[in-house]
């Protein structure tokens, strides 16, 4: 085995499969657990506002930068260790038929694959998936779509 789970603060729950083959199979050997503090608890949190009507709480973790954007200020983002964590709220649910998702990208060196935007990796979400491709995805019900 290798590395197989991000423990973030207290987060290292869901691991039941990963023990069903450590006792199917004794010689298994190896493992990490990684992460074991945030990296954004190390920086001051920094509220951001939401310019939008829904005024949603938002907060940049990590060491981003700000910069002059296309529209105001932007955010630059390193792609590792840095990421901007907008609060569970139930405007950001869907309930409807509707969904509109929205983003400025600066491009610059791929490194590898990576979120713009997601909502859990079931539910929807724009990702880049390879260097000239981004994947939109949603989920209902049970599938991926």
């Amino acid at each position: 085995m290798d590395e197989y789970i991000s423990v973030e603060g207290n987060a290292g729950g869901g691991l039941d499969e990963y023990w069903d083959i450590i006792y199917k199979y004794p010689r298994c050997i190896g493992g990490a657990l990684w992460d074991w503090v945030s990296p954004g608890l190390k920086q001051k949190i920094q509220i951001i506002d939401d310019a939008s009507p829904n005024k949603i709480n938002t907060a940049l973790k990590g060491n981003g930068k700000l910069l002059p954007g296309k529209f105001g200020n932007a955010i630059e983002l390193s792609g590792y260790d840095q990421w901007i964590d907008v609060y569970q709220d139930k405007k950001l649910d869907l309930n409807g038929s509707e969904l509109t998702l929205s983003i400025w990208v600066l491009p610059r060196k791929w490194n590898t694959n990576g979120s713009f935007i997601n909502k859990g990796a079931w539910q929807f979400g724009i990702a880049q998936v390879t260097k000239d491709s981004l994947e939109f995805y949603l989920t209902t019900n049970t599938k991926k779509r």
